[in-house]
């Protein structure tokens, strides 16, 4: 191995071409041959420090995130022609070359660095650079061509339309020796090497064929007799009406780069034979290994069993002891007669409040006198038995650091036996439970008093858990289902007592509280199991978790009287409001008869009257039909028609009817793509024009309110942004409750009582949807509410 990657090294360091290696993921320079640092301009110093470090001027330039990503995803990379920027001499100076980035893998596959390959080719590359310069030049003129061409060292030749060179400049005759004249009578096709001449020659005559340009590279005999490598580029020449006028030809010597990479071929070989040898040694290495490592294992188990059976007996009451030592719980190991103490660790003398000195110089039960009428007897049955003793939440009294304690014990009574299964010592193993038996009474007798608690208020508790279904229940809570505290009821049957048109709404938002863990909160009415009363009630209930058990738990208030007041308040709003409504709409069409007489009679002060009088109107019919519908909301009077449409085109019909009608602001509506959602068209429109208009009404004329309208993770998403006056935190809280108003001197000007946002409130929420309030005062607010989209 080591003569191998010796000469693995040698190879390296002999290359004449740039050979460098960085490893890990900070890209440290780990090897770099002299050619290497000869191109970088550094001395070896560069080993061992980061790519990046030592080549700051490549920092700008690309080759650092080349590196990294073929250290990343192990694909090679290769270049040809590739500019660098070097600060050679604190100069800067380019470059030309061409590399490959190949990652380098350990023995399973990891990659551990990327290796470099480069060869040089600024020379060849800026020659190519003069050579396309110099074929420039040559096409504007014929002298000025002559002339470069004689004084380049590229080598250029001419042809006619016939395929006949004509011109040869003074390059070819410094390399191959022969004067123009005798190169132009065909003598420069009898230079070429013989493996070369017949595919040249071949190559030509089918570009001449076809009057395209000849590329390729040969090798042609110099005036030493030795042969050089040319890469010959010939493009096709056109005359001013665009016929073939022949060929201009320019050579480049490639002797020295096809020389640089022959030896990398012959490298790569070498390389190659190499890592082939080393993987061959490598495989009969392990081959050995996986022999020697049988070998051991065996030698290992037959040892370890060897040890098993001589130690097996010493060693097991060492065991007991580090355990009794080590364990997290009081433990201690009694033995003899009368019985001492022979291990015990620090819990157990905490439990008991004894020093080690005390149980070591006196048997245990004379040291524990205080408990000894009780558990010697226990002892002493373990010990002729061989029986052990558990107990659990023992209370004992004992002596601990002089003062009498009462503490809750579990206790286990475990015999140990000896090579003839006779019991002959006592393992005790004990846990101080005091705390927890404490907490558990001081729980229970909370439990205790929140049960008297919701009793003496009329209130029900109940335990559900939603996996299993277990319904536990207070025996206040059984009588609003109409039984006796006595009897039992199911989750099932509890669920059986809720009406129909209730029954899967409460289902609905009992399963979103135990799948997204939120709060439950329901009123909803109960039919009594056997008295058959109606009874309304407020479930209020959450996920618990308690040891690990998670238990839906909540309570259940009898609301009963409330709804009843409530029912009897909204006949009475109803009735009024349709007691109202009729001389509204008499007088509605007797101020609109004025306004069309007072408009023939052209009397402006009437007009600006009556047409106040008639807005004033329209507010109060608003404000009706808002009581109207907020009776016939909790009378259970509105029916949600769902049906399925593109909310896009609702959208669409509320953007044509504010440009109608509102041109006190500025209404963007954002473009929105097709949402099909199962609804009502007319309620979910109904919500949409609420929330435009009290974004009217609450921002200055002339504001830009923004709708919108898109789709986020399966849901509707409609918001309405304005830039009023806002609103406070604490007033965002209660905004969609019924009749909450909004309080502040600005509010004063403003009409209302409170039920629009009420009302959009209960129509999202009869979508199983979701409506709410983001805003900073006196910066504005956004209105949004979600439903779900129809699939």
């Amino acid at each position: 191995m080591k003569s191998t990657e010796s000469i693995y090294q040698r190879i390296v360091e002999a290359s004449t071409y740039p050979v460098y290696l960085c490893t890990g993921e900070d890209l440290v320079i780990t090897v770099a041959n002299r050619a290497t640092l000869n191109a970088w301009g550094k001395d070896e110093s560069v080993i061992g420090m980061r790519f990046i470090h030592a080549l700051p001027e490549l920092s700008d330039q690309y080759f650092i995130h080349l590196l990294e990503n073929v250290f990343q995803t192990g694909e090679m990379y290769i270049a040809k022609n590739d500019r660098a920027d070097m600060l050679i001499d604190d100069e800067r100076k380019t470059f030309y070359y061409n590399f490959s980035y190949q990652a380098m893998r350990n023995d399973i596959g990891i990659i551990t660095g990327v290796l470099c390959f480069a060869t040089g080719v600024t020379e060849l590359e800026l020659a190519k650079q003069a050579s396309i310069k110099s074929q420039k030049n040559l096409l504007d003129s014929e002298s000025s061509f002559r002339t470069m061409a004689e004084t380049s060292d590229v080598l250029i030749s001419m042809s006619d339309a016939t395929g006949n060179a004509v011109y040869f400049n003074k390059a070819w005759s410094e390399l191959t020796g022969k004067p123009e004249e005798e190169l132009l009578k065909f003598g420069w096709v009898d230079l070429i090497h013989p493996d070369d001449k017949v595919n040249w020659v071949n190559n030509f005559l089918a570009a001449y064929t076809d009057k395209h340009t000849v590329k390729g590279e040969f090798r042609i005999q110099s005036k030493s007799d030795s042969y050089r490598w040319l890469l010959a580029k010939i493009p096709a020449r056109f005359d001013g009406d665009g016929n073939f006028a022949g060929y201009i030809g320019s050579y480049i010597d490639i002797t020295d780069r096809k020389q640089r990479e022959f030896s990398m071929e012959r490298a790569n070989e070498e390389i190659q034979l190499i890592n082939e040898e080393m993987n061959a040694s490598n495989e009969e290495l392990a081959a050995s290994n996986d022999e020697l490592l049988s070998v051991q294992e065996f030698m290992r188990i037959q040892a370890i069993e060897k040890q098993i059976a001589l130690d097996r007996l010493k060693s097991q009451d060492e065991n007991i002891k580090n355990m009794v030592k080590q364990a997290p719980v009081g433990m201690c190991i009694i033995q003899g007669d009368p019985l001492y103490v022979v291990e015990v660790n620090d819990t157990f003398l905490e439990l008991i409040g004894k020093t080690r000195e005390e149980l070591s110089d006196k048997p245990y039960w004379e040291v524990n006198a205080e408990a000894a009428s009780f558990y010697e007897p226990i002892t002493d049955h373990v010990l002729a038995t061989g029986e052990s003793f558990h107990t659990v939440e023992q209370e004992l009294t004992l002596i601990r650091n002089g003062k009498e304690e009462i503490v809750n014990v579990d206790f286990v009574y475990e015999p140990m036996f000896d090579e003839h299964q006779k019991p002959y010592a006592i393992i005790i193993v004990s846990i101080d439970i005091t705390d927890k038996v404490a907490a558990r009474k001081k729980l229970q007798r909370a439990e205790e008093s929140l049960r008297l608690a919701l009793e003496a208020a009329g209130m029900g508790s109940f335990s559900l858990n939603p996996e299993t279904k277990e319904f536990k229940v207070s025996p206040s809570m059984k009588t609003f289902f109409g039984l006796d505290p006595e009897e039992r009821i199911s989750y099932e049957a509890a669920i059986k007592q809720i009406p129909d048109n209730y029954r899967t709404d409460v289902l609905s938002q009992l399963d979103r509280s135990f799948t997204n863990n939120i709060t439950f909160d329901m009123e909803y009415p109960i039919l009594g199991y056997s008295d058959g009363q109606i009874r309304w009630v407020r479930a209020v209930g959450k996920m618990q978790d308690s040891d690990g058990k998670r238990a839906f738990t909540g309570v259940l208030n009898d609301i009963t009287e409330r709804r009843k007041d409530e029912e009897r308040k909204n006949d009475f709003i109803g009735m009024v409001s349709h007691e109202l409504k009729t001389p509204l709409t008499s007088m509605r069409g007797y101020v609109q008869m004025l306004l069309l007489k007072m408009r023939k009679l052209e009397d402006e002060f009437a007009i600006s009257s009556l047409e106040k009088t008639n807005t004033q109107i329209g507010k109060m019919t608003t404000m009706i039909n808002g009581f109207l519908n907020v009776s016939r909301l909790e009378s259970g009077k509105i029916h949600i028609d769902h049906k399925v449409f593109d909310l896009a085109q609702l959208v669409k019909e509320s953007e044509d009817e504010s440009i109608s009608t509102i041109s006190s602001h500025k209404i963007v509506f954002a473009p929105v793509e097709e949402t099909i959602v199962n609804a009502d068209i007319d309620k979910i429109g109904q919500v949409i024009n609420n929330l435009i208009s009290n974004a009217v009404k609450y921002s200055a004329a002339g504001s830009t309110i923004n709708v919108a309208c898109i789709t986020v993770d399966n849901r509707a998403l409609v918001s309405i942004r304005d830039e009023g006056m806002g609103i406070k935190p604490q007033d965002a809280a209660k905004i969609f409750e019924r009749y909450y108003r909004v309080e502040g001197t600005q509010m004063f000007s403003i009409s209302g009582f409170g039920i629009g946002l009420y009302l959009c409130a209960e129509i999202i929420h009869r979508h199983e949807g979701e409506i709410w309030v983001d805003s900073d005062f006196g910066n504005g607010s956004t209105f949004s509410f979600s439903i779900p989209v129809f699939s």
